[in-house]
C-alpha cells in the first residue's frame, strides 16, 4: 500500500482516462499522478534526479508493446521503481469494471495506517525465502507460497523458461503450491500467443473470469491440470530478460486483481529473480556469493558494469 504524497508517473493518451485517473489512484491508493505524453517524456522525468517514482503506468496499447517493453526494461536499468502496463490494470481500463472509477470514498486514516502495515508485512514475507531457503528447489516452492498467503489466491505456480533453446519453444514447472503436481515437468509454450506475449514483452496476464476466454482456461487445463476461475501471471525478470513466470489462480471464483495486487506480485517476481540468481550460482557454479559481495563493497570498481 501506498502513503500519502507517493507519486506515480503515468503515460497515458486519453486525457479523459488520464483525468480520471488521477481522481482514483489519490483516493484509493494515496498516490499523486504526474503525467507523460509519450515514452520520450517518461525517460526525461527520470532523468531529473530530483523526481521519485513509486510506480509507473505505461499505455501500451498507445504506445505499442514493444515500445513499452523497451521502456520496461531502460527504466528498470535506472531504478527499481515497478513498471506496469495500463492494459494490465482492468480496474481502470475495463468498462465491465468501470464503477470503479467512480468509488472515490478516500479511506479513513485509521484503515491506511492498517494497510500500510499489512503491505510492509506481505513484503517481510517476500524477503523470507531468500534468507532461509536452504536450495534453489526451496525457493521456488517457498515462493509459491507466499503469493498464497499474501495475494490470497488458491494456488500458484512457479515455471522456469529453458533459454537454452532459441527460438523459446518450452517452460519446466519448477514447484506448485498447494502441491499437485510433486516433480517437475515441461510445457510447451508453441502456439500460446498470450504466454508468448509475457515472456517478450514482460506484460503480465490478467484474467478475472477465465469462463470468458475458454480457450485459455483449456490452455491452462491442459498444461497445469487444474481447472481455474481466475488468473495473474507475472513474468520473473532480470536485466531485459525472461527467466519464467509466476501465476497466481483462483479454483472457483472470479478475482479481479487490483493494481496494489499486481504491483506487488510484480515486485515478488523482481525480489524472486535475485534469489533465483544467487541460489543457481552458488549451488551450480560454486560461486560463494558472500565472499564476491565483501570484494564488491570493498573495492566495487573492479566490477565491470557498475553504474556511478
Amino acid at each position: 500500500m501506498y502513503k500519502e504524497g507517493d507519486k506515480a508517473l503515468v503515460m497515458v493518451k486519453d486525457k479523459d482516462l488520464l483525468n480520471k485517473m488521477k481522481k482514483y489512484l489519490l483516493k484509493r491508493y494515496y498516490l499523486v499522478v504526474e503525467s507523460a505524453k509519450d515514452i520520450f517524456e517518461v525517460y526525461k522525468k527520470f532523468e531529473n534526479e530530483d523526481m521519485s517514482y513509486e510506480l509507473v503506468i505505461i499505455d501500451d496499447t498507445a504506445a505499442g508493446l514493444p515500445t513499452s517493453a523497451h521502456a520496461f526494461k531502460t527504466l528498470k536499468e535506472k531504478s527499481e521503481t515497478i513498471v506496469l502496463h495500463l492494459s494490465t490494470l482492468l480496474e481502470l481500463v475495463d468498462s465491465n469494471y468501470s464503477s470503479q472509477l467512480r468509488q472515490l470514498k478516500k479511506y479513513p486514516d485509521e484503515i491506511m495506517e492498517e494497510k500500510e502495515n499489512e503491505f510492509v508485512g506481505k513484503i517481510l514475507k517476500v524477503y523470507r525465502p531468500i534468507f532461509y531457503s536452504p536450495s534453489l528447489a526451496d525457493v521456488y516452492k517457498d515462493y509459491c507460497k507466499t503469493l498464497v498467503e499474501i495475494i490470497d489466491v488458491d494456488n500458484s505456480t512457479c515455471v522456469m523458461l529453458r533459454l537454452d533453446e532459441k527460438p523459446l519453444r518450452r517452460g519446466t514447472v519448477m514447484a506448485q503450491y498447494p502441491d499437485i503436481d510433486q516433480e517437475p515437468y515441461e510445457i510447451s509454450l508453441e502456439g500460446s500467443q498470450q504466454l508468448k506475449t509475457m515472456v517478450e514483452y514482460f506484460k503480465p496476464i490478467h484474467i478475472p473470469d477465465l469462463n470468458k476466454d475458454e480457450a485459455f482456461r483449456s490452455e491452462l487445463l491442459e498444461k497445469f491440470s487444474f481447472p481455474y476461475g481466475s488468473v495473474l501471471m507475472v513474468p520473473i525478470e532480470m536485466n531485459g530478460i525472461c527467466l519464467g513466470f509466476f501465476s497466481m489462480f483462483t479454483q472457483k471464483t472470479r478475482r479481479l486483481y487490483r493494481l496494489d495486487d499486481i504491483a506487488l506480485s510484480v515486485y515478488t517476481a523482481q525480489v524472486a529473480a535475485g534469489a533465483i540468481v544467487h541460489k543457481f550460482l552458488t549451488e551450480h557454479l560454486h560461486v560463494d556469493m558472500d565472499s564476491k559481495f565483501r570484494e564488491y563493497v570493498e573495492n566495487p570498481s573492479i566490477f565491470p558494469g557498475r553504474r556511478n
